[in-house]
């Protein structure tokens, strides 16, 4: 299978300074995530022929908890990016949603209701995300334990079984230390019968 060079350029995780963390009340400490002009680059860098293309817009039906008005707020959008990578024409479609207010819930605190245009904006971010996670873009940012890049380049592994250790040959002698050795043994055998003689008694 040829290598897939440009799967592997969209897999790569993002660099550290890239990744800011967002408080949410379903998750301990936030998420991690990137802003969704980051995905875009990548996208736009890496797949030349890049089609970005936003569907419908998801209503819901919603009543001012502060008024009684019943109204149709924005919380979701169908979002489909397509191209070609490493050869092979991709699409993929998700819904990209927000989960802001529409209402001030705190109407004694100055703060920004968000308008239907707000709310689409932020569904689009949300959904070129999902998107680029489909083809592989910050994968590692929804599950941690999911690292793209190792399986589509994965290191090679030797069995140590297989691994043939090689045992270093003798060092050959040298033949003068040998002979020296062997004058050696046979001038301490000497010294030796002659201790043993010496310590006989005479008859």
């Amino acid at each position: 299978m040829d290598k897939r060079t440009t799967q592997i350029n969209l897999s790569k995780a993002w660099n550290s300074n890239l990744i800011k963390k967002l408080d949410v009340g379903y998750k301990k400490g936030g998420i991690d995530y990137v802003e969704h002009t980051q995905v875009v680059q990548r996208l736009i860098a890496l797949i030349p022929d890049v089609k970005l293309e936003m569907g419908n817009l998801i209503y819901d039906k919603f009543t001012d908890p502060n008024t009684g008005e019943e109204k149709d707020i924005v919380t979701g959008v169908i979002y489909t990016i397509s191209g070609t990578i490493d050869g092979s024409f991709r699409t993929v479609t998700e819904v990209g949603m927000c989960d802001k207010p529409f209402y001030n819930p705190e109407p004694t605190k100055q703060r920004k209701i968000h308008n239907n245009g707000e709310r689409a904006k932020e569904c689009i971010s949300d959904a070129i995300k999902r998107c680029g996670m489909r083809l592989g873009i910050g994968i590692e940012l929804y599950d941690t334990q999911a690292w793209l890049v190792d399986y589509l380049e994965p290191k090679s592994k030797v069995d140590p079984k297989d691994q043939q250790i090689s045992k270093p040959e003798p060092k050959k002698e040298n033949e003068t230390i040998g002979a020296i050795k062997v004058d050696l043994e046979n001038i301490d055998k000497v010294v030796k019968d002659l201790s043993e003689k010496k310590s006989v008694p005479n008859k």
